[in-house]
């Protein structure tokens, strides 16, 4: 005649499937967290990667100390497929990768910076600061306030006075200024080949 588990029995499995998963579970995840590190690098080196592609074909647009080019222009302009990276981390590789000119040759680095724009492409960093200063003065003067994010066109503020400088007149004249709220404070983005939209005034 089979006999049942007794009530100590019971309890002395238990207590083992639990010693068990104590052992166990911390190396599962430290396994999984090294595999998505790993793959977090690859998918890296594939992004940089696809920088220097773009360098070597825009070397006249690289300066002799550093600048900055971001993700989605690479995937914009086909030197990155979009489902040639996939973070692993979650969410989507959408920082810069940093060109430096070190030692007579150019050094390239992924950072993860979601409201870095591009300086490598041409538009000189100077100039972006004057677009958002001028963005947001426009906005402080006339208390806009988006409960997420608007755009307002370059040639917008251009034509209300608010960007003065002739070279950046001259030079830029196109793209928008996409005004965040995040966390508290209001963030300011130039989008260079953005089509030009005034959603901040409403149209």
């Amino acid at each position: 005649m089979k006999k049942g588990f007794t009530l100590v029995e019971l309890i002395a499995v238990i207590v083992i499937l639990g010693l068990i998963g104590t052992v166990v579970y911390p190396s599962i995840i430290s396994i999984i967290n090294n595999s998505k590190e790993k793959a977090y690098e690859s998918q890296k080196r594939v992004i940089v990667k696809a920088a220097k592609e773009w360098g070597v074909k825009n070397s006249s647009k690289l300066p002799d100390d550093s600048c900055r080019i971001t993700v989605a222009r690479l995937i914009k302009e086909g030197y990155i497929e979009n489902d040639e990276i996939n973070n692993p981390k979650g969410g989507k590789f959408n920082g810069i990768v940093e060109v430096k000119f070190e030692s007579n040759q150019y050094s390239y680095t992924y950072i993860e910076d979601s409201e870095a724009t591009d300086t490598c492409a041409g538009i000189f960093e100077r100039y972006i600061d004057i677009i958002k200063a001028s963005a947001k003065r426009w906005r402080a003067e006339k208390n806009i306030r988006p409960l997420e994010s608007c755009k307002i066109s370059v040639s917008y503020l251009i034509s209300e006075g608010y960007i003065d400088d002739e070279e950046v007149i001259n030079q830029v004249g196109s793209g928008n200024v996409e005004i965040k709220f995040k966390d508290g404070n209001f963030v300011y983005a130039y989008l260079e080949d953005d089509a030009p939209s005034n959603s901040c005034l409403g149209s």
